[in-house]
Formats: C-alpha cells, structure tokens, sequence
C-alpha cells in the first residue's frame, strides 16, 4: 500500500508538471538555473514523506511487534499477578469474622431411671427414720391394756386400708404415729407364747387369752389391694410365711414399698432390683417374700369373704 500510494503521488506530480512547465521555464531563465533539474529535486522533497522504506514493510512490522510483544510480556504477566493477589487479599479481608464456636449438644440416653417417688428418699430421711426408731424403743413401756387396745383397734377399727390409719390410733393411744408402727411391728414378729408372756408380764392375765384369740387375725394386718392373678409361685402354708416375714417393715419402708409397686408393674425389666433400690433398707429377697407373703393374705381374705357368702 505504501508503493501504490507513493506510485500514485509521483503520477500526480508527473502530470501536472506539463502545465505548469512553460510558465516555471520561463521564470526559471529569467533567474538563469536548470528548470528540470529544480523541477525534479522539488518533486522528490515532495515525494520524500511517502517514499516507503524497509521499516514501513510488513514484514518488518510483524517482527517488530512479536519482538515488543516479547519483551512486554513478563513484566505485564506480574503486573497482572500482584493485582490479582490484592483483590483476593482485600477480599478475604472483607469477608474475614470471628466464627462463633458451636455448642456440642450431647442426648442422653435413659436408662436404669429411677422412678419419680411421692415420697423423696434420702440418706437424711433414712437417717431421720433410724433414728426415730431408736426413740421409740426407748418410749415409755406398754401397758397390757394398751396393747389390748392397739391390737383390737388395728384388726376391727381401724383395718389395713384406713386412711391416716397410724395418725388415728396414735390419736387415741396418746401416742406418736412412729412409736405406734414400731409396736406393730413388734407384735407381727412374736407368736402366741410370746404374747402371754408379754401381757403376764405386765400383770394383767384377764387380757391373755383375748391377745391369743387376737393374734391369729394379727397376720392379716397389712392387706394391699394389689391384683395377683396371674402369680405362678404354688402357696405355702402360714407357717413359713411368718418365718420369712422375719424382718420389721416400718411404715416409710411399707409407703416406699407400696409406691414402687406402683411405679414399677409386673413386666418390667429388672422390676425387683429396682424396687429394692427404692426401699434401701430392704435387700430384692425381702421385697420379694413381703410381696408374696401380702398376695397370700389377699387370697386368704377374699376366700374368707366368699366362705361367709
């Protein structure tokens, strides 16, 4: 393109120079120099800012270009890598906050969950207990009339089942609900010998052979209307069902009894030691003979009842 555009120019030059040509000989005579060569040197001033070279070629600016292309290119690259780098830097810079640690949340999984008691046990409690058994041994003896009484209210009056049955025959004992439960328990572990030799004792032998015709409905003292249908275990007589009731339940033992019973129903995994657990003055063996020993005299109170209908 640059020899077709100079090639152009001349030509244009070329053909006005025939115009022109008289009018600057004859000026140029008058002066006295050569026309054509002045005429020549002012075209080739003329053509001298299109004349191509070398450098203008293609080829040569293709060269020059990969050549420029070359050199620039490092220094381009990390330019460009540095900026890169702080964009990412005030990026995370911005983006960067104190990550709040996560609570670990642990589930827990029941089990051996000891029942919720109406009446709370404790050491204190069991403490309290012993010790209030200690001061009733030591209360003031009974009378013979006394024990007559206590017997002929807690078999007649006042039966097993009674609401406030304890707080009503201390009442009328004029005595402490504790020192009332212990006695009973007293009585319940001592046979017919034992009971005369207790109210001759206290010189009063009109009372002896009532206590022993009361002693045998003594048995059924503590009656719980808990149904045994389906109890496997063949019955035993009376006689070594007293021997293994050999061990006084006192009334917050019968209560914590009574309310694991209650807690725990036949079927339960592990029923017995968790009742035993509850009662912790009492051992599973003894929780098991008291619960057969108060399943016989249900029994023997129901076919009581159907004998006299």
């Amino acid at each position: 393109m640059l020899w077709g555009a100079y090639i152009d120019k001349y030509l244009t030059l070329s053909s006005t120079r025939n115009k022109l040509r008289k009018k600057e000989i004859r000026q140029l005579k008058k002066i006295g120099s050569d026309a054509e060569t002045l005429y020549e040197a002012e075209i080739a001033k003329m053509l001298s800012d299109v004349c191509p070279s070398w450098r203008n070629s293609l080829p040569a600016l293709i060269v020059s270009l990969l050549y420029n292309v070359a050199i620039s290119l490092p220094d381009f690259v990390r330019a460009h890598i540095t900026t890169v780098k702080k964009d990412k830097g005030d990026e995370v810079s911005s983006r960067r906050y104190i990550a709040k640690r996560q609570p670990v949340y642990e589930y827990a999984v029941a089990s051996d969950i000891k029942p919720v008691l109406s009446c709370v046990f404790s050491e204190d409690s069991d403490k309290k207990s012993d010790s209030q058994s200690d001061d009733v041994s030591h209360n003031n003896s009974w009378t013979s009339e006394e024990l007559a009484l206590l017997v002929r209210l807690s078999t007649e009056k006042y039966p097993a089942g009674t609401p406030n049955r304890w707080e009503l025959l201390a009442k009328v004992l004029d005595r402490s609900p504790q020192s009332i439960t212990f006695m009973v328990g007293k009585l319940k572990q001592m046979k017919r010998d034992e009971y005369a030799n207790l109210l001759r004792n206290s010189q009063s032998s009109a009372i002896v052979q009532n206590v022993t015709e009361i002693t045998s409905q003594n048995q059924s003292n503590q009656i719980f209307e808990e149904t045994s249908s389906n109890w496997d275990t063949s019955r035993e007589n009376s006689d070594s069902e007293e021997e293994n009731i050999s061990v006084i339940w006192s009334d917050y033992d019968q209560r914590l009894f009574e309310t694991a019973l209650q807690e725990f129903p036949k079927g339960t995994v592990g029923r017995w030691d968790k009742i035993a657990n509850c009662v912790s003055s009492k051992t599973k063996q003894q929780c098991i003979e008291r619960f057969k020993y108060l399943s016989e005299m249900v029994r023997q109170r129901k076919s009581h009842h159907k004998n006299k209908k």
